[in-house]
């Protein structure tokens, strides 16, 4: 259901709103520019999306908005998680009369759930009857989703993915012995999407597909056909830019290269997050090229 490249969109906000009015105009840019590099789905309202500090409002007409300029021509998962499971469930409720074809859970920041309390939290946004992906990213919020977790929920009938981001290449070969057959494994993060697809997983979540697509495609289209060795040079090609991405906190580096290529307005961000230092800035223009 869910493979090959997705991107987790910025976004984008109006220039001289200060981040307060989003720039649809340029997200359907966007969108088509991604398409025609390749892009096998979309992400909106994730981490990269600044989801923290959107409203429900926004969150629903980007849903709508995203899911109206697709058409169909890929997946829209609606990143719908969050450390309230009452919440999480109304959201993804609206999401899916907004006609997503997935959500995305993250592990619940905060409040430190006991794995037991994990289990409950996706089980109840599951129930919902979206196609749900779980996220785990303990270094985001602090708790890991254990493989035994992971082998609970597997059994729910509307789980069928996990976006994997621990970092822990021990903990993804587990992961992918664990689910290997029941949900998809996508990599949670783009410098190991190399060692995810060889490991049985199916592609990679991105944030940074938000500027070098291509890279990032040629990466996921090599190991599907199972070309290892392409693959793996597409991976090492892709991670100089991948590194500058991430110089510091996403999406401010994915923004700057994108207004630096005209394909946004402004790399606007809303507070607490702010737009690349001067001196990352450098190395980040240098590093990925400016399509």
């Amino acid at each position: 259901m869910f493979s090959g490249t997705i991107t987790a969109l910025i976004t984008p906000f109006e220039a001289g709103s200060k981040g307060t009015k989003i720039d649809f105009d340029a997200l359907s840019s966007l969108i088509e520019w991604q398409l025609d590099c390749g892009i096998n789905g979309f992400v909106v309202c994730g981490t990269t999306g600044e989801s923290a500090t959107l409203t429900t409002d926004e969150k629903l007409a980007l849903f709508k908005h995203v899911v109206k300029n697709v058409r169909g021509r890929v997946p829209v998962i609606a990143g719908t998680g969050s450390n309230n499971t009452a919440a999480s469930v109304e959201l993804t409720s609206s999401a899916k009369k907004c006609g997503v074809d997935g959500v995305l859970a993250v592990t619940p920041y905060y409040n430190k759930p006991t794995q037991a309390g994990l289990i409950q939290h996706f089980s109840a946004i599951a129930d919902v009857g979206v196609p749900t992906i779980l996220y785990n990213i303990p270094g985001r919020v602090v708790i890991d989703i254990s493989n035994e977790t992971f082998n609970v929920l597997a059994d729910h009938k509307s789980i069928v993915a996990v976006k994997e981001a621990s970092g822990s290449a021990a903990k993804l070969l587990e992961l992918a012995q664990t689910v290997g057959g029941r949900l998809e494994l996508l990599s949670g993060e783009d410098h190991m999407t190399y060692f995810v697809m060889a490991a049985g997983g199916t592609g990679v979540i991105s944030a940074s597909s938000n500027a070098i697509p291509t890279a990032m495609c040629s990466i996921t289209n090599a190991m599907a056909e199972g070309d290892f060795n392409q693959g793996r040079e597409a991976q090492l090609a892709a991670l100089p830019a991948i590194k500058a991405l991430f110089i510091e906190t996403n999406p401010a580096p994915a923004k700057a290269v994108l207004a630096a290529s005209k394909r946004i307005a402004c790399e606007d961000l809303r507070l607490p997050l702010v737009p690349v230092s001067q001196q990352n800035r450098e190395i980040l223009l240098d590093t990925v090229a400016v399509a």
